[in-house]
């Protein structure tokens, strides 16, 4: 059985406890306590810094997306009865609205006489335009603060973060490890009256990465109706999960208009960045309405295509950074405004056919037009008649494989295909 101790009690005796089935999980069972928190390192250097201050006026959590950086935030001001004052930093950005907000915030009480905690959540975009001072600000804040202050960020490493970390503990904030996932699972599952089987539980949490976020929801999704976690509901996730993650991908270009913000949008999106292209052609028309915007919009988006183009044409694989940046960063600021509203972006199943049927060709066509040249033949004829018998022998004589490519000059792609 999953060990489910203070989690599970930390559930139970919570008078926070919400009782609508319509609030999601994930904020339903946030922790309250510190106890409930499945990072038991991150929650010590947390009461550490809580215990210093005001030596070190600043902390910075910094994680991936999911780990539960904010909901540690608010167990902490729970269990310690502090007020939390939070902002978002991609709301307040820019000097003056950093200092408002939360240089306010930094020098008055709490209105219920409470002491406080001031959370700036999702700093990474304040690195984004050095003239707006953002950072600059925040180190004058920390410096003069009554309060402690929490910042949360997916990484710091970039140096224009280096005067913020050094007026900060800077804490890291790892994916949850999988047995605690899944304690955390089985806890929700008896309040939930979920039948779900220890081993399947460990299951999702090895899939879901260490996102505790994200794995709640998913378990909510395929469990909230029937009431039952089954294997087969599990293996639908998997398939979902290439097209779920594109979408926050395709909101950071589509919706924004921060070029900051918009880029490496496709970085961790587990997809080929041609196909990555598609999406955005097919959905860039369905979000700019206004002429202007679609016109710069998919002029960046087609020199985007140009430089992939010269990748695939001369192996100039230095331009792949100008490929993802266009159609990132210069699709987004191709409009003059952020449109109002949410835009569901679906995949276009003609172009994305035609690309599929491309790639699995462009590899074939390459080594032919190769063998074309050095054979003095034509590449129709050597793809019918040369190809096919060249496959069978490379696939049976490893040497001859490697002797072909060397002389071919045949990348490892190819030689793969051609050894298959």
């Amino acid at each position: 059985m999953l060990a489910i101790p203070i989690i599970l009690l930390s559930f139970r005796h919570s008078p926070w406890l919400m009782k609508s089935d319509s609030v999601p999980w994930n904020i339903k069972y946030a922790p309250k306590s510190l106890d409930a928190v499945p990072q038991p390192a991150v929650v010590r250097d947390v009461l550490a810094f809580m215990s210093s201050f005001p030596r070190k006026k600043g902390l910075i959590l910094v994680g991936p997306s999911g780990v539960g950086k904010t909901a540690l935030v608010f167990a902490l001001a729970k269990q310690k009865d502090l007020e939390v004052v939070e902002t978002n930093a991609s709301d307040y950005r820019t000097a003056d609205e950093i200092e408002a907000k939360v240089g306010g915030a930094a020098r008055q009480g709490s209105l219920f006489g409470n002491s406080k905690l001031i959370l700036v959540d999702e700093i990474d975009g304040l690195a984004g335009n050095k003239d707006r001072g953002g950072i600059p600000s925040l180190v004058k804040i920390l410096e003069k603060t009554a309060f402690p202050i929490i910042l949360t960020a997916s990484d710091v490493s970039d140096k224009r973060y280096n005067a913020l970390t050094k007026a900060c503990v800077v804490v890291p904030v790892a994916p949850v490890e999988t047995v605690a996932a899944a304690n955390v699972l089985a806890t929700i599952a008896i309040f939930e009256k979920v039948k779900a089987d220890d081993a399947l539980l460990k299951i999702m949490a090895r899939r879901s990465g260490g996102d505790l976020r994200a794995f709640i929801n998913d378990f909510q999704a395929i469990t909230e109706g029937p009431r039952v976690l089954t294997k087969d509901a599990i293996d639908n996730l998997a398939s979902r999960d290439r097209e779920e993650t594109i979408q926050p991908a395709l909101i950071k270009v589509l919706k924004n208009t921060d070029a900051a913000f918009a880029l490496g949008a496709f970085d961790s999106v587990d997809m080929d960045l041609s196909e990555a292209m598609l999406w955005v052609d097919y959905n860039l028309g369905k979000e700019y309405t206004k002429p202007a915007d679609l016109h710069r919009g998919f002029e960046a988006l087609s020199k985007a295509d140009v430089f992939l183009g010269r990748i695939r044409r001369w192996q100039h694989w230095r331009f792949l950074v100008y490929v993802s940046d266009l159609m990132t960063a210069g699709v987004a600021c191709a409009k003059d405004t952020k449109y109002p509203g949410m835009t569901k972006y679906d995949r276009t199943s003609r172009l994305l056919k035609i690309w599929q049927a491309n790639m699995r060709n462009s590899k074939r066509d390459a080594i032919a037009e190769k063998l074309a040249t050095a054979t003095h033949t034509s590449k129709k004829r050597v793809i019918q008649d040369v190809l096919p018998f060249l496959q069978k022998a490379c696939e049976r004589n490893e040497q001859l494989a490697s002797q072909l490519g060397e002389a071919l000059q045949l990348d490892d792609d190819q030689m793969e295909w051609l050894s298959a």
